[in-house]
């Protein structure tokens, strides 16, 4: 009887815990993180900078104390250490990515049973056209959106330049690479490597682009494009991150082909994705919103395995980051 109450509870608090990205949103929006960074502030003060209710504020940040994001000593509250993620320039910040779930993604996860009985992308359904013609329609949104796969990639980007050796690369083309903050850290890391930025021209022409930030563009490409139709050749590595889980198999064939089209016969690729696996509950929560939000999937090994050999390419070696993210090494056959 305790267990079955214990597992009723358990089950419960996984319902309920939803609940705090609004929280999480509600204090970045006030920007709370940030005043109470290293010291006590009393809620009074808190609610008279951020224009909130007193007492109603104070009630939000009892409860996120309740789960170790604040420390109180009599009203006055301070950050935790573990709570750092939601200050705006921490090194892993969250801040964005709780923005565009609790103000774009939690209407589309609200209609998953939309998706369950179409197999379409909920987002479709809930904003009237695919994700990336509403992105280019939306210029406010499409900053958001570029700031969450920033903030996504800068988490990452250290955990896969210890996983991966870069050095022997020659020209490095990323496809689909956004504003280049991993290129531009691979470049950095790497002096006599050269590189290609290659994704749509809006993107790659857009003021918030790492290789002219970081002053590589002695070293580095920017060439706007479709990687539906090609990709720029002769590269000796080419790097797929997070660009597949995003397509069907027919459109993530059609980007792998032409890879292999324009690659070095001893050139490689690396395809970026987390890997579906029940090891990493994460990644099968992932593959869900793909499914919500492009119709995307992210892949078993098995499924990986079998797009590759359609295309003429095996898998040499999986290298783990410490997350479900992988990177898979392929090389033609």
């Amino acid at each position: 009887m305790k267990k079955q109450l214990e597992n009723k509870v358990n089950l419960l608090d996984s319902v309920l815990s939803s609940r705090y990205a609004s929280l999480f949103y509600t204090i970045i929006k006030l920007n709370i993180p940030e005043l109470t960074n290293g010291q006590y502030v009393h809620v009074d003060i808190l609610a008279e900078k951020s224009e909130a209710n007193s007492k109603a504020l104070y009630r939000i940040l009892r409860a996120l104390t309740g789960i170790k994001i604040f420390k109180e000593k009599a009203k006055q509250f301070k950050l935790t250490k573990r709570a750092k993620p939601l200050l705006a320039d921490s090194d892993n910040s969250i801040t964005n990515v709780i923005l565009w779930i609790v103000e774009w993604k939690i209407k589309v996860w609200n209609e998953v049973l939309y998706s369950v009985k179409t197999g379409k992308p909920a987002f479709d359904y809930v904003y009237k056209k695919p994700l990336f013609d509403f992105l280019a329609e939306n210029h406010e949104v499409q900053e958001l959106f570029d700031k969450v796969m920033s903030q996504r990639t800068k988490i990452n980007t250290e955990s896969i330049l210890k996983a991966y050796n870069f050095s022997e690369a020659n020209t490095i083309i990323d496809v689909g690479g956004g504003n280049g903050m991993l290129l531009s850290e691979i470049l950095k890391k790497h002096t006599e490597t050269k590189g290609i930025l290659f994704d749509a021209s809006e993107i790659t022409n857009g003021d918030d682009n790492f290789i002219k930030k970081c002053n590589l563009q002695d070293r580095c490409k920017l060439i706007g494009g479709d990687f539906f139709k090609s990709v720029p050749k002769d590269g000796g590595v080419y790097i797929l991150k997070e660009v597949t889980h995003d397509w069907d198999d027919e459109k993530t064939l059609l980007i792998l082909r032409n890879c292999v089209s324009a690659m070095n016969k001893s050139g490689k690729i690396l395809i970026i994705e987390h890997i579906a696996d029940m090891k990493h509950p994460s990644s099968l929560l992932l593959d869900i919103s793909m499914l919500l939000t492009t119709g995307g999937q992210e892949r078993t090994k098995k499924e990986f395995k079998s797009l590759l050999k359609k295309v003429g390419l095996r898998l040499t070696k999986i290298y783990k980051t410490g997350s479900s993210l992988k990177i898979l090494e392929c090389s033609l056959t």
